[in-house]
């Protein structure tokens, strides 16, 4: 989330990917991430994601084994955030992109993942990890909606965060 140049984000942790309950909560603000460029989204998420898993590598000593994030990681036709953050992190982490949205270019790249009762796919996309192991991994997660519930909860708990904020 963005307000007025700074960034707001999330990171919910957790051990099985049949959790539901988070197992920590990683809240960052991130000033100065810029304006929003048509074409250049992931420039100001990037900081936001980066501020995330250094977080979360100060506190756990270690790096993820596995991130979700709520973008693409390939667009087909060029990289999407996803990618430009693991390129960042530099690691094995397998960066996972859960995409809310079709994006034409992508489609020869990404995994159209069906949860629930839902008729609207989620696009996934992956870095290390073929696209349809990271669908599956998708389809494990917890939940019986389109979303999968920690993902939801990263989105609900970042509304709420950049709420309490502003109220401070």
């Amino acid at each position: 989330a963005y307000d007025e140049g700074t960034g707001y984000g999330i990171g919910v942790v957790f051990s099985k990917f049949t959790d539901d309950t988070p197992e920590s909560i990683i809240e960052v603000i991130v000033p100065d991430v810029g304006e929003y460029v048509p074409g250049e989204f992931y420039k100001r998420e990037l900081k936001v994601l980066l501020a995330i898993h250094e977080e979360y590598v100060r506190i756990h000593k270690k790096k993820p084994l596995c991130i979700f994030i709520d973008a693409y990681v390939d667009l087909g036709d060029k990289k999407g955030c996803g990618q430009y953050f693991a390129d960042a992190i530099e690691d094995t982490s397998v960066v996972i992109g859960v995409a809310k949205n079709a994006y034409v270019p992508a489609d020869k790249v990404c995994e159209k993942v069906l949860r629930g009762s839902s008729v609207k796919p989620l696009f996934v996309t992956s870095t290390i990890v073929p696209k349809e192991d990271a669908a599956f991994l998708v389809r494990t997660l917890h939940g019986e909606h389109r979303f999968p519930t920690l993902i939801k909860k990263a989105d609900m708990l970042t509304k709420e965060f950049v709420k309490r904020i502003k109220e401070e």
